[in-house]
């Protein structure tokens, strides 16, 4: 008999990813996109989006502030990964609270297990408001 089971084996360690400051980029008239310096961009809230992994935190730090760590666990009450003691991989997004101006606020996204994360991408909900208006 052959023993058919998945084996994870490695060494604990902490794998973090800082993002960098999200950046308000408006269109410009005659196409394309800038920058825009002038206003207070104001993150609410952050989703994101990963596959084949277990459990992740996520630490949102404003300047000045406290920070705050928002875990996922990997299992979801009500399904079949939700089984005790047992290593599920799964695939989803993950919507976490920010409430702070981009540019004074670190987003980070801890894993501190051998157990794999794979991070697809990330996406920013957030509101602009201008300082200033232009008169031509």
């Amino acid at each position: 008999d052959v023993d058919r089971r998945t084996w994870w084996v490695g060494e604990s360690y902490n794998m973090e990813y800082t993002f960098n400051k999200p950046l308000f980029k408006a269109a410009q008239t005659g196409g394309g996109m800038g920058f825009v310096a002038q206003g207070r961009h104001q993150l609410r809230y952050g989703t994101l989006v990963y596959s084949d992994s277990a459990d992740f935190q996520i630490t949102v730090t404003p300047s000045p502030g406290t920070a705050h760590t928002y875990s996922y666990t990997g299992k979801t009450v009500g399904t079949h990964e939700a089984v005790l003691g047992a290593l599920t991989l799964s695939d989803g997004e993950f919507r976490f609270p920010i409430f702070s101006s981009s540019d004074s606020v670190s987003i980070k996204v801890i894993n501190a297990s051998p157990i794999p994360i794979h991070l697809n991408s990330a996406e920013f909900e957030a509101n602009y408001a201008t300082r200033s208006s232009r008169r031509g």
